[in-house]
């Protein structure tokens, strides 16, 4: 699961970053402190879990859920607040859960197990995941590519170019849709513009900054960007 950590307290986002991180069907967790930010996180990738303060400043905590949950494909809103009594408004704005400060690991780790039996009981038999293909429109036309055969997909311009053993092909698709329709032990978003075959990473080296860098196969170097490489790291046993 991809988790998105959303509060204005520093202290509070770590210790519930700890927490959330020793869930075993965890492999991301990334931060944000305010409305803005928040939004195009979701906006950018694709989390599965969402937890989500009441208070972020002067701004509404439960506004912000509500707005979200209308997304197409929203992850699921887990409340986090030191206050009980907004409890009513938070199931309002349709959150799966509403846990409060000081965190019990415990209790955070009850609200993700319900996140992961909920998504699992909602992914139908012919769910897109299931398919072994994948179909590509770009332009005129529809190719239709065998998901193993993907190597790589990166965001160029207002385009995904994607690169497989077969060969090139671009999508007006976006990357976070592309993700979506992949099997997540296999491909994983590495950077904000590239999403790669963990199969075919033949090295991993670190960058400046707390960055990594990727060679696969075949030879292409793929960035890792520093909010992903933990996740990166622990997909590849590093």
């Amino acid at each position: 699961m991809k988790v998105l950590i959303v509060d204005d307290e520093p202290l509070a986002i770590e210790e519930l970053k700890y927490l959330v991180g020793q869930h075993p069907q965890v492999t991301q967790v990334d931060q944000a402190d305010d409305a803005a930010t928040t939004l195009k996180a979701v906006n950018d990738h694709h989390y599965d879990v969402l937890f989500l303060d009441i208070h972020l400043g002067d701004e509404d905590g439960v506004k912000l859920g509500k707005t979200i949950s209308q997304f197409t494909n929203a992850p699921q809103i887990i409340f986090a607040t030191a206050y009980d009594q907004y409890a009513l408004a938070a199931f309002d704005a349709h959150a799966t859960d509403y846990i409060l400060k000081p965190y019990e690991e415990a209790r955070v780790h009850e609200a993700l197990d319900r996140v992961a039996t909920s998504h699992s009981e909602s992914i139908p038999a012919t769910d897109s995941l299931q398919r072994p293909w994948l179909a590509i429109t770009a332009e005129d036309r529809t190719v239709v590519i065998q998901k193993a055969s993907i190597i790589m997909a990166e965001v160029t311009g207002n385009e995904v170019v994607i690169t497989t053993t077969d060969g090139t092909y671009y999508s007006k698709q976006s990357l976070a849709k592309l993700e979506q329709e992949l099997d997540h032990e296999v491909f994983m978003r590495v950077h904000r513009n590239y999403l790669v075959n963990l199969t075919m990473v033949a090295e991993a080296e670190p960058g400046f900054n707390h960055n990594y860098q990727l060679t696969l196969r075949t030879g292409q170097k793929v960035p890792v960007s520093r909010s992903y490489v933990g996740a990166v790291k622990t997909a590849l046993g590093i």
